[in-house]
């Protein structure tokens, strides 16, 4: 195996990273916190390296997609004190499907890695060689599987999210999720120790809902628009992008047709989206948490739309955004003002997200040196036939990512009764934006 220290401090805490097939370390690279981190990959040979048997070690276990099945042949020898499966099963080939796995293996080429880094949402990793990959393949195949249970035989139950894997590039034949009730690797990740931390919660209610999320979220596709509006007039043609909390591509689209000469790409756990793209733009994805992000440098614009409310400190995002831009970049941004949903406040609801900004918060979260062109408030109503639908909405789009754990059942038909005596069903969406250049 190939082993890469992410971190290595000498700590009794050691995070083991099986990672997966052909993703490298990017997904992995925005970790922080007390713990060693080492990150195997490359699985033609299975020797594990002779820093796991260190004395004293606390050894956790991550592993995601094809390392799923490499991790589950030597936990009984580890024995982690916890170990997380993601996205991946003991025995990958039966999972994935025989006939897509062995045509990935026999059409391997540089563009069908290609296609299948982006739609696993991660960049294909430098120095990669098709022969060594192919190889890698051919030997999974070969090995015996694990029984399943010893990977998580030992954990409490987890929060899990509904989250497609990698998926297999086979032209014509519908893609396989390698695990449906998986977490993703990021929010995995941040279970195994405090410091390594993220919004499980939140991650969870988003990617349950990917697939319905562009049908319903209709308000967060009417502020992309009028986001990116503003933004076009004001970016030249082959600039360098990143946007944040891409989701399912409102923004993205619009982003798109500035013809940027790179674009990287954000976002908490949906992969990237499947568009065009002109010919000459080079898009990179960046997943994981938007808090913890290494953010390219020297960029013309950060853009994000519906995000910031998520964030716990979005002012110390705001300040980080503001290095990584040029002199006279553009950082563009919506969020939505402690309005939002006064039908529900109402009801005695708490706030859905962390950190409600109105158009003057997200100014006022600016760091010094950043101009303010743009800034305003809207509000955006939505009427429902009744209290059932209205909150059909709100599970279709995942924006009750903190609300739902405040909610028995008991509690939330009462509340659902109330609403629909109460007369017309609506809910008002507050957003705020903000436009301002790097001086």
């Amino acid at each position: 195996m190939r082993a890469d220290w992410l971190q290595r401090r000498g700590s009794a805490d050691l995070i083991l990273v099986f990672a997966g097939w052909a993703v490298g370390l990017d997904p992995f690279r925005h970790l922080s916190g007390a713990a060693d981190v080492l990150v195997l990959s490359d699985y033609r040979d299975e020797t594990l390296p002779e820093a796991l048997w260190a004395p004293g070690k606390r050894l956790s276990v991550v592993a995601y997609s094809m390392g799923v099945a490499v991790a589950a042949r030597h936990l009984p020898r580890l024995r982690p004190k916890r170990a997380v499966a993601i996205c991946g099963a003991p025995d990958p080939r039966a999972v994935i499907g025989p006939a897509i796995y062995d045509a990935t293996l026999a059409g391997l080429s540089p563009q069908s890695l290609g296609q299948f880094s982006r739609r696993a949402g991660a960049a294909v990793p430098p120095g990669a060689e098709i022969p060594a990959l192919a190889a890698e393949l051919r030997a999974l195949a070969g090995r015996p599987a694990a029984p399943p249970r010893p990977l998580t035989a030992s954990l409490p139950r987890p929060e899990t999210a509904s989250f497609p894997g990698p998926r297999w590039p086979l032209p014509g034949q519908a893609p396989r999720s390698t695990g449906s009730r998986a977490a993703t690797a990021l929010c995995a990740l941040a279970r195994l120790a405090g410091d390594h931390r993220m919004i499980p919660r939140i991650a969870a209610g988003f990617a349950r809902h990917l697939t319905s999320y562009d049908t319903a979220a209709t308000a967060q596709a009417q502020i992309a628009d009028r986001l990116a509006a503003r933004i076009a007039p004001r970016i030249a043609p082959a600039a360098r992008i990143l946007e944040l909390g891409h989701g399912t591509g409102f923004l993205t689209r619009q982003l798109a047709r500035l013809a940027p000469d790179e674009i990287w790409l954000n976002d908490l756990v949906a992969p990237l989206p499947e568009m065009s793209w002109p010919a000459a733009t080079k898009v990179q994805a960046l997943p994981g948490d938007a808090a913890a992000l290494r953010f390219p440098a020297g960029l013309d614009l950060i853009a994000s739309a519906s995000m910031l409310q998520w964030l716990a400190d979005p002012a110390a995002l705001l300040h980080r955004a503001a290095q990584a831009l040029r002199p006279g970049g553009i950082l563009a941004v919506s969020s939505f003002g402690p309005g939002n949903f006064p039908e529900l406040a109402g009801l005695g609801l708490p706030p859905g997200a962390p950190a409600y900004r109105d158009a003057a918060g997200l100014c006022a979260d600016l760091p010094a040196g950043m101009q303010v062109l743009d800034a305003w408030d809207e509000s955006l109503p939505r009427a429902f036939p009744d209290a059932r639908a209205l909150m059909a909405h709100l599970r279709a789009t995942g924006v009750n990512g903190l609300r739902a754990g405040h909610l028995t059942v008991p509690r939330l038909r009462a509340l659902m009764r109330q609403m629909n005596r109460a007369g017309p069903t609506t809910l008002t969406y507050r957003p705020s934006y903000c436009i301002a250049r790097r001086c």
